[in-house]
């Protein structure tokens, strides 16, 4: 449609009848001087015959009743829910098992959190560099010889 034209929605409701008297003449002028609008408002009215022409589907007179029920069982299911629903279709007590097992498991292997650092654990975490480098450095026959080394340093 050009600028200006007439909305499809207002030529539908127009098609309909829905629009108040002064947009209902609005349209009216407007398709006097506009063939597009026109063309599209004969496609309108086309396709509006050919929907009043089907014949209206009624639904059954059991519809109403078999829906409603539906709607019951559903809301009966729902209302049975229980508030923690298991992801894995496990019975409770199963999966309460599980967890105790776990935390018996945590309590006995954990039994060292509490304790103390030792000074060589704080010695080695200080100088986690070199340990990563052991592979390296155990083969050096230079390091026999610490206190050499160590003279040798303070020595400079």
């Amino acid at each position: 449609m050009i600028k200006g034209c007439i909305k499809e929605e207002d030529l539908s409701a127009f098609t309909d009848g829905e629009l108040s008297g002064p947009k209902s003449r609005r349209v009216e002028e407007h398709l006097v001087n506009c063939l597009e609008c026109r063309e599209k408002l004969a496609e309108m009215k086309a396709s509006d015959g050919l929907f009043r022409s089907f014949a209206e589907v009624e639904p059954s007179a059991d519809f109403d009743r078999s829906f409603w029920k539906k709607v019951r069982e559903l809301e009966d299911t729902r209302g049975k829910a229980r508030w923690f629903r298991l992801p894995w279709g496990l019975p409770r007590p199963v999966l309460a098992s599980g967890f105790a097992v776990l935390l018996v498991f945590a309590l006995v292997f954990n039994k060292e959190a509490g304790q103390p650092v030792e000074k060589e654990e704080v010695f080695m975490a200080e100088h986690m560099e070199l340990l990563n480098e052991f592979e390296l450095i155990q083969h050096l026959d230079l390091l026999e010889d610490w206190e050499t080394i160590k003279d040798m340093k303070e020595n400079t």
